[in-house]
């Protein structure tokens, strides 16, 4: 990918790896809708898998009343109808599965990006204090935006809509990789900054733990990409 570096052509590098994440993501939702195509037509064309199994009185000798009642069992991708229901596992479990995964990444590219610009301000300007010194107990997109505002002088960082949305996408990011897309607490009862979290966001729901629709990667990378944006036009504002 063609770098040209430099705090003024950031945005436009962003827009560029914006891209690649953007047919990554592409390529995960393909996967998932092949992945539930495949098992639908086999369960629907009848081609899963299948075995008979018969159950059987405890004998020496094998007679008619020894032999028990035959039953079909069905299995995909080595799992079988008898422990799981196939129907959830393929068309609800696994693809939410998949796009949990691929949030992860797609956030570390949001964070990866923002530090880049720190690191590229401090460079450009000279800048003594660096952004892995600064802002105390701060972590990841906060520690960035307070080091850009702070010490790069960038402005309205944190008042925007955009910035709310994506303050809204940390905490679900959070709720996959630190409790396994679990909404309750300590207290057994959903978390209700990860409920407000959701609404913000969209295309995912859930009782009990985060649920993604087909929507949600792509919205994901928008609320990132306006975000960038904000930034953008901060970046030209600052500028003599």
């Amino acid at each position: 990918m063609l770098v040209i570096g430099g705090i003024s052509n950031w945005h436009y590098e962003v827009s560029l790896s914006t891209r690649l994440i953007d047919s990554f993501v592409q390529g995960v939702e393909k996967q998932v809708a092949d992945s539930i195509e495949r098992y639908r037509t086999s369960r629907d064309n009848g081609t899963l898998t299948v075995y008979d199994v018969s159950t059987s009185c405890d004998s020496d000798e094998e007679t008619s009343d020894s032999i028990g009642a035959s039953r079909t069992v069905e299995v995909h991708q080595g799992l079988d109808d008898e422990t799981w229901d196939l129907d959830e596992l393929f068309e609800r479990y696994f693809p939410n599965l998949q796009r949990r995964s691929a949030l992860l990444p797609l956030w570390g590219f949001a964070e990866y990006e923002l530090h880049k610009l720190c690191l590229l301000y401090q460079s450009e300007n000279h800048f003594e204090k660096s952004v892995f010194d600064f802002g105390g107990k701060d972590r990841g997109i906060d520690l960035s935006v307070n080091y850009l505002q702070v010490i790069a002088g960038l402005k309205r960082l944190k008042t925007s809509q955009q910035w709310v949305q994506l303050k809204a996408l940390q905490e679900i990011r959070n709720v996959i990789a630190h409790n396994d897309g679990r909404l309750n607490g300590p207290d057994g009862k959903p978390k209700s900054k990860v409920l407000s979290a959701m609404k913000k966001v969209g295309y995912v729901k859930g009782d009990f733990e985060l649920i993604f629709e087909q929507e949600f990667l792509s919205n994901a990378l928008k609320i990132c990409c306006n975000y960038f944006t904000i930034l953008g036009t901060a970046i030209k504002d600052r500028e003599p």
